[in-house]
């Protein structure tokens, strides 16, 4: 199969990919220790990694501004999850396109908890991890 892609589909992705590469690298500064990216597929086989054993925060997260003005969209957060499962550092390299909403998201991830680590060969690590959160009004 031929894959065909515009320019500016390819400029796209390398623009994500440059994104993605530049947070992690000041992740991987800032995280005090071994730091992987639960997308690398050179770990396949060596990577534990449950992305639902999490504990959620309560109550409402869609901004009453947004939702009275309409304001949807996809905000993509990259994660930095910490041995014991906490949160830190969560970032938007993908915007909704509303403040709002990006702040929204930085505050929810920030009061998720993680229930268990990433392994690496069995080992707890600090993990990066994406998520996509859409607000949709329904």
């Amino acid at each position: 199969m031929h894959y065909r892609s515009s320019p500016n589909e390819l400029f796209a992705v390398f623009r994500s990919l440059a994104i993605r590469n530049t947070m992690f690298l000041q992740l991987c500064a800032s995280a005090g220790g071994e730091l992987v990216d639960i997308t690398d597929p050179t770990l396949v086989g060596r990577l534990e990694w449950n992305p639902l054993s999490l504990s959620l925060p309560h109550g409402e997260y869609y901004p009453t501004e947004a939702r009275r003005r309409g304001w949807q969209g996809t905000v993509v957060l990259a994660i930095l999850v910490d041995v014991d499962g906490s949160v830190r550092q969560p970032t938007v390299p993908v915007s909704s396109g509303h403040r709002v909403l990006d702040q929204a998201a930085l505050e929810f991830w920030g009061q998720v908890k993680f229930t268990s680590p990433a392994r690496l060969d069995g080992r707890p690590v600090r993990a990066l991890v994406y998520r996509k959160m859409p607000f949709k009004i329904r």
